[in-house]
């Protein structure tokens, strides 16, 4: 069987309901993932993160994130992006995170979008920049992104790096509210109260 089939097999296997169903898929996921096949590995990876049907070993994971982000799996960019932020599994480099964030963003995944905007607003890997943190939260926010939505809308608030603009900071809080963002509501309610304005 060529690897993606084996990854296939093990996806199937994962799916049914039998006793050891998640151990059986694993054996199925290495075999895929000692082929490089890039699904297998980012699988086999979140499989050692959370001890689904193998021990937990956060090296392991990290060393197949790393074969996944080779092979170009978009997910596997924020994954390894967040080992080595925490240093689960690797030396802990915020460079190596943003570097990872950036690359994940630029390819299109949206919490790697998320998180190179607060790389950027707190200063993790690289020099802290309130416009770059700004543009990065925006485009998550048009995304649909509740948690950038929020962050986008309390910069304009405190005017992080920008002119204060309540109103529009208010109409994000809104908008993250409505999408799920459940700390939005509550912040937008004592924003209201202490400006007694709206």
């Amino acid at each position: 069987m060529k690897a993606v089939e084996i990854y296939e097999h093990a996806k199937r296997i994962a799916m049914a309901k039998e006793k050891d169903a998640m151990k059986k898929s694993v054996e199925f996921l290495r075999q895929a993932a000692d082929e490089d096949y890039g699904p297998a590995c980012h699988a086999l990876a979140l499989c050692l993160i959370h001890g689904q049907g193998v021990k937990k070993d956060m090296k392991k994971a990290a060393f197949y994130l790393k074969k996944a982000v080779k092979a170009g799996v978009i997910k596997a960019y924020y994954n390894l992006a967040v080992c080595y932020e925490t240093g689960i599994g690797v030396r802990k480099s915020q460079k190596r995170a943003f570097h990872l964030y950036y690359l994940g963003a630029e390819k299109g995944d949206l919490d790697s979008k998320k998180e190179l905007a607060r790389c950027y607003y707190y200063g993790i890997g690289v020099k802290q920049h309130y416009g770059f943190a700004y543009g990065r939260y925006y485009g998550a926010a048009m995304l649909g992104d509740a948690e950038s939505q929020f962050h986008l809308g309390m910069m304009l608030i405190y005017g992080d790096g920008m002119n204060v603009n309540i109103k529009a900071g208010l109409e994000w809080l809104s908008k993250a509210e409505i999408n799920g963002f459940a700390p939005a509501k509550k912040e937008a309610e004592r924003i209201k109260k202490n400006l007694k304005v709206f």
